[in-house]
């Protein structure tokens, strides 16, 4: 459960959470999960970093102070990129911390976290990355003079990147510290290329930078562009839930009709929320809402499940008298042989053992299916009545549980 005030996940026993649950469906995305292989990611990429820095050094025989502002650069550029799903590592957690002055979600949510419709996160991540990039190939071509033409663009670029960091930091009237500790990485770079004795530029690099730096860009812009697209497309799906599943809306995409009376039913037989579905043994799609429905009984929501059983092709008038043969058998065992229908590991009920007995009262079912059928003009299925009401094609399996689960969840 998350606790709003800390922004935490704990875990909470059931009597806890029947004490504060109101029987609305939470939609969720699987987001602790998802933060916590994040962290792991983040911890094993800093680890394989600094395993090749330190083999990089010892190897090209350079100071330890040429290669730290790069590392800590990057590092802190990727803290920035998954600053939301790393919040909880302990030292990230201490330097975003939301005080008076500082504070990252302002100054990250501002229109100064990007230029020219590019993240500010995304360009850091790029600059330190391709620096780490060039250094790794340096280290295979046995090139020492890779520190003087990358620290050169790190000269070039400190002018403008602080000018418009500290200028947006100033407008939102916020600090972010990472922003910061970027900017002193850069700036670190320019003096250490100032300092040093000779320079040596090759044009070489500059090309190689340039050209990893725009594919990186494009590549994290792409993954950032999916992210928010599916968030959005999550947020859409919400708010379309929600607005179906209120009252108003589901008379309004849904006709009165007269009430179905069928033989075959399971679940509640006094419930007073009743679903009807009207499923053709030889449709794909009716599996998905047999699926649905068969889910909610096993897990105890209250309601009774009437079947009416129509014809989608030639074949089905055999299937539907094995089905309700099946069912006047043994109405449980039919439950089960739907599971196995609905999860398509089995293509129809004829592959199972049949026994011809009640053959008259199956053929008075089997009419009573037919007349009904036709007396509702169903040409097309599945199709779901909910308390005799026809809903529309707006309503899927999906939507019919949650408003199932309410309507049961009201009745209790």
């Amino acid at each position: 459960m998350l606790n709003l005030k800390t922004g935490k996940w704990a875990t909470e026993g059931k009597e806890f959470l029947d004490g504060v649950w109101d029987g609305v469906v939470i939609y969720t995305n699987d987001q602790t999960i998802r933060t916590e292989k994040t962290k792991i990611l983040f911890l094993i990429i800093v680890f394989i970093v600094s395993a090749v820095i330190h083999i990089t050094i010892n190897y090209l025989d350079i100071t330890i102070y040429y290669v730290l502002p790069l590392v800590v650069g990057f590092i802190i550029s990727i803290c920035m990129f998954w600053r939301k799903n790393i919040s909880e590592i302990g030292i990230i957690e201490k330097i975003c911390h939301q005080t008076s002055v500082t504070d990252c979600d302002a100054v990250e949510n501002s229109s100064y976290a990007s230029w020219n419709r590019l993240s500010m996160n995304n360009l850091a991540l790029s600059f330190f990355f391709s620096q780490l990039i060039c250094i790794i190939i340096s280290f295979v071509s046995e090139n020492n003079n890779i520190f003087d033409t990358i620290y050169l663009i790190s000269v070039i670029v400190s002018i403008p990147i602080t000018i418009y960091s500290i200028y947006g930091q100033v407008k939102v009237g916020k600090i972010c510290p990472l922003c910061l500790m970027v900017l002193i990485c850069v700036f670190s770079e320019a003096i250490i290329f100032m300092r040093l004795p000779i320079h040596f530029v090759n044009v070489g690099v500059i090309v190689l930078f340039g050209t990893i730096t725009v594919l990186l860009l494009c590549i994290l812009h792409y993954y950032e562009h999916t992210l928010r697209n599916q968030q959005e497309k999550i947020n859409t799906t919400i708010q379309l839930l929600k607005l179906k599943r209120k009252t108003e809306i589901i008379l309004l995409e849904s006709s009165q009709i007269e009430p179905i009376i069928t033989p075959m039913w399971f679940g509640e037989e006094n419930s007073s929320v009743n679903i009807t579905t009207i499923i053709s043994p030889s449709c794909k799609h009716c599996r998905r809402v047999v699926s649905e429905l068969l889910l909610l009984l096993r897990k105890g929501v209250c309601f009774r499940w009437n079947v009416l059983l129509g014809k989608k092709s030639i074949n089905d008038s055999e299937l539907i008298k094995i089905w309700v043969q099946r069912y006047l058998s043994d109405k449980n065992q039919l439950l089960e042989d739907l599971q196995l229908w609905s999860n398509e590991k089995i293509q129809d009920l004829r592959l199972l053992k049949s026994i011809a007995i009640y053959e008259d009262r199956i053929s008075e079912i089997c009419n009573d299916f037919n007349r009904q059928v036709e007396s509702l003009k169903i040409a097309v299925f599945p199709q779901i009545i909910l308390n005799d009401r026809l809903l529309s094609p707006i309503y899927t399996s999906i939507d019919l549980k949650y408003i199932l689960t309410d309507m049961s969840h009201l009745e209790q």
